[in-house]
């Protein structure tokens, strides 16, 4: 695994035009976060939802800092803004590490690679090698199992109460539209027994 900044490095040795290969027509990077963040929005409120329905938590919050008059509220608005820009951010890493740890050989070869677009303002993670397509969807779809629907299914299952985890998982979902959409993507054009290839930003795919 490897990490860059800068957008999805290219694939020297993979030419596709000359191999075979077609490319999937598919969202840019801008109108893939717009989109991606209008697919979100309803799937955070599923889950909203869902932990409403099946694992409902008591949400309470009270910053005692010790502060009087006008500047105590302002001062415990500040201290939960930042906390909550700093779990985003964590759920963020943590999502795109769950990306990495599904590609082939968990992610610990050089074909693996996390990293941060600044001019786009996106975190990635990439395979510069060739996956299967249900590899895809899985690789696709692991962070919304795994930090969205896993903390709610055991706390159904156990009884238990979580508000950190119900948090997680409807702000996990928030930020999954980007990969739901992916996944159709992919779902419409390619067969499901056909490889994929990613070159840059671009993905490609054909059948044996």
């Amino acid at each position: 695994m490897r990490f860059t900044v800068g957008p999805p490095p290219q694939s020297d040795d993979f030419d596709p035009e000359s191999g075979g290969w077609r490319r999937l027509r598919e969202l840019g990077p801008g109108a893939l976060v717009l989109l991606g963040s209008l697919v979100g929005l309803p799937l955070c409120y599923l889950f909203i939802v869902a932990w409403t329905t099946l694992a409902p938590v008591s949400v309470s919050l009270r910053l005692d800092l010790g502060v009087q008059g006008a500047l105590g509220p302002i001062l415990a608005m500040g201290i939960a803004a930042v906390s909550l820009v700093l779990l985003v951010a964590g759920i963020v890493i943590v999502h795109e590490f769950i990306h990495a740890f599904t590609y082939p050989s968990f992610g610990m070869t050089a074909s693996s690679v996390i990293g941060f677009w600044p001019s786009r303002v996106m975190p990635y993670a990439a395979y510069l090698d060739e996956m299967s397509c249900v590899r895809f969807v899985v690789v696709a779809l692991a962070p919304l199992a795994v930090l969205s629907l896993a903390p709610l299914l055991i706390c159904y299952a156990t009884g238990s109460e979580s508000t950190l985890l119900a948090a997680v998982s409807c702000l996990n979902a928030l930020i999954s539209g980007g990969d739901v959409l992916i996944v159709l993507t992919a779902a419409v054009q390619v067969p499901p027994f056909a490889k994929i290839r990613n070159k840059g930003w671009h993905t490609w795919w054909m059948t044996d």
